[in-house]
């Protein structure tokens, strides 16, 4: 599968559930094709194996505080190096654009010990837009408007959230409201709680040019006054996406780092490493390859000695499958071992 047409599904995925379509800027933006990137950002993940390696993504969610300007610097890497190792046992996924205001996005995932699902709807009117999803550990919804201000383009949206535990029991109604403001070369976003929450947080980008990318991200508890997060961020993405550097800092002792590199149109090499309270060393090193524009297959290593195989394969332009294989070579017999497939669908 070719890298164009991986990018034009994943984004359409992408942008109905809320996952930041991480694009390079244009110098002609088109405001109306923009979404409200902060509910995005945020990741799900499932019960956790005895190997941290081995968390499997269950499906799209919303984490309080998370901020994205990591993923945002460190795309490419990210991409090689995460995208389908935490699949689960199982994952189905389809979306369907009903009409050029209305979006259907349903998902079905299962690991070990954990099946979940649900599906959402997405609706724009004019300036406004109304999304609701109904899942198996909660319910989603939100009502957000959008406009061209200060030359540029003012988003603001009110999210309700409802949600239960593994054990099913209910966690109540959370309510807050995003903001987010973009001008070139900056982009401001923040996110305050208004029912049932404490994390106040708010990031800033700063693109100056076409390669480079400079971020400063903050999360307050408000009911505890202190700072739990803040991070300073830097990356460089070469013209033609050949080479990415990204560098993060967070509460000036945890760091994260990235390197991708592509060796020939087919061949890329990625690293990632993480440090926390500068100790704790965690590196994980792969590589993926594209054997042509319907196949792709990566492979990666970490330093807990977990290792992982996944292929993708493009059916049709609407169809994608993948598996994924991983085990702890360290433990070939008694170590946290994982296999998953996945489907997903789009029209």
């Amino acid at each position: 599968m070719s890298s164009s047409k991986r990018k034009t599904r994943n984004d359409k995925i992408r942008e109905f559930i809320g996952v930041p379509d991480r694009k390079r800027r244009n110098v002609n933006p088109e405001p109306e094709d923009k979404e409200d990137e902060q509910q995005g950002s945020q990741r799900s993940t499932g019960p956790a194996h005895s190997d941290p390696d081995l968390e499997t993504e269950m499906g799209p969610t919303y984490l309080d505080g998370e901020m994205p300007s990591y993923n945002f610097i460190s795309k490419l890497a990210r991409e090689c190096l995460l995208n389908g190792y935490k699949l689960g046992t199982w994952r189905f996924d389809c979306n369907s654009e009903l009409s050029e205001d209305l979006r259907i996005y349903s998902f079905g995932a299962g690991s070990s010990n954990t099946v979940m699902g649900g599906f959402e709807f997405n609706e724009k009117f004019g300036m406004f837009q109304f999304s609701q999803a109904f899942r198996t550990d909660g319910l989603y919804g939100t009502l957000g408007v959008r406009s061209e201000i200060f030359e540029g383009l003012g988003l603001s949206k009110l999210r309700a959230i409802y949600k239960k535990d593994e054990q099913g029991d209910s966690s109540g109604l959370t309510l807050d409201v995003q903001a987010a403001l973009e001008f070139d070369p900056f982009k401001i976003e923040a996110m305050a709680p208004i029912i049932n929450g404490s994390l106040l947080s708010s990031y800033i980008l700063y693109e100056p040019t076409e390669t480079w990318l400079f971020s400063f991200g903050v999360v307050a508890d408000i009911h505890q006054m202190k700072l739990p997060k803040y991070e300073f961020g830097v990356g460089y993405r070469s013209e033609e996406d050949d080479t990415e550097l990204g560098l993060m800092f967070a509460n000036l002792k945890n760091v994260k780092a990235s390197i991708f590199q592509r060796v020939t149109n087919n061949t890329a090499l990625a690293l990632m490493a993480n440090m926390n309270d500068w100790q704790d060393l965690q590196i994980s090193v792969g590589g993926q390859y594209e054997l042509d524009e319907e196949h792709l297959i990566k492979a990666r290593i970490c330093n807990t000695g977990y290792a992982g195989v996944v292929y993708q394969f493009e059916i049709n332009e609407n169809c994608t499958f993948s598996c994924h294989v991983g085990l702890n070579v360290m433990q070939p017999t008694d170590g946290s071992h994982a296999f998953g497939v996945a489907c997903s669908l789009s029209g």
